[in-house]
């Protein structure tokens, strides 16, 4: 049976069928009812395969591949085998709000925005609500080549409904020097093409957890490093917004040293670039972002 749908719900998953079902179900439970579901599987070794079986209908796909042992190998099968007019990630420890995609529906209806992300709450590893939301401090639009998205990545992967047209010639970077990443950059590529939609209600559950990818703080550092600059060679940013971005990394993950008072001093002369260039505003709202 032929079937296009609006949506694709695209789920990537490696050994976490202990969430992986209440992830599943937030989707498949969902208010608007014209999407289909894609569950790519990375080679897990435990029982996932056995679960999805109960799972698979019309609607709902499950692909088991070797392990590739990252999300981007995956999440490229699965733009490539769905058949949505929009696609729509989802990791597989979130949780979506099951007015998730009738809301967004209705932003597009509205606005014919192409790529939309959304507020966030966040849950623990039982799946109960943590204090506070993302409560990012951005416009609604994200203007085309935005200095923010360089500045800090306030954009979740399970928030994100996109366009399948803006995907054209793009997809998520398979180079494992950048796994973890690999959305951050991509959210770049597109941000050329398109403005970003930001819907400020909180639509996903973010599940924070010891098993998340790339939890040492050192390591964040250095791969947010390492994407600073790849932005930078590829699509040539500002270097006063580079500069400021590789700071902002710095304090993000609290790396304190001996440059520490350096990083500092740098900080204070950057305030005063940013005042002359009109960028102080983008600059205190990024540290909130960050730091609250």
């Amino acid at each position: 049976m032929n079937y296009n749908p609006q949506f694709s719900a695209i789920v990537t998953t490696y050994n976490r069928v202990k969430y992986l079902t209440s992830t599943l179900e937030s989707i498949i439970n969902q208010t608007y009812t014209d999407f289909e579901v894609l569950v790519i599987d990375d080679g897990s070794t435990d029982n996932t395969e056995d679960v999805m079986a109960s799972y698979i209908n019309d609607r709902i796909r499950y692909i088991k591949t070797s392990n590739w042992g990252g999300p981007a190998h995956p999440r490229n099968i699965g733009i490539k085998e769905s058949k949505g007019k929009y696609l729509a990630f989802c990791d597989d420890d979130d949780i979506w709000e099951l007015n998730k995609l009738e809301l967004i529906y209705s932003i597009i209806q509205e606005t014919g925005a192409k790529f939309i992300f959304s507020n966030i709450c966040y849950i623990d590893e039982n799946s109960l609500d943590l204090p506070g939301t993302f409560n990012i401090r951005v416009p609604n639009y994200i203007k085309k080549k935005s200095d923010l998205l360089v500045l800090n990545n306030f954009i979740t992967l399970s928030s994100v409904v996109l366009s399948r047209r803006i995907l054209a010639k793009s997809s998520f970077l398979e180079d494992k020097n950048f796994i973890a990443a690999e959305d951050r950059i991509l959210w770049h590529e597109l941000n050329v093409q398109c403005s970003f939609y930001y819907c400020q209600v909180p639509l996903v559950k973010y599940r924070k957890h010891l098993g998340s990818i790339s939890v040492n703080r050192d390591e964040k550092l250095h791969l947010n490093i390492k994407v600073i600059k790849y932005i930078q060679e590829m699509y040539g940013y500002d270097l006063q917004i580079i500069t400021m971005s590789k700071l902002i990394t710095q304090i993000k993950y609290q790396i304190y040293n001996k440059k520490y008072l350096q990083i500092i001093l740098s900080g204070l002369k950057l305030l005063g670039m940013a005042f002359r260039h009109n960028k102080l505003s983008v600059l205190f709202n990024t540290f909130y972002n960050i730091l609250k």
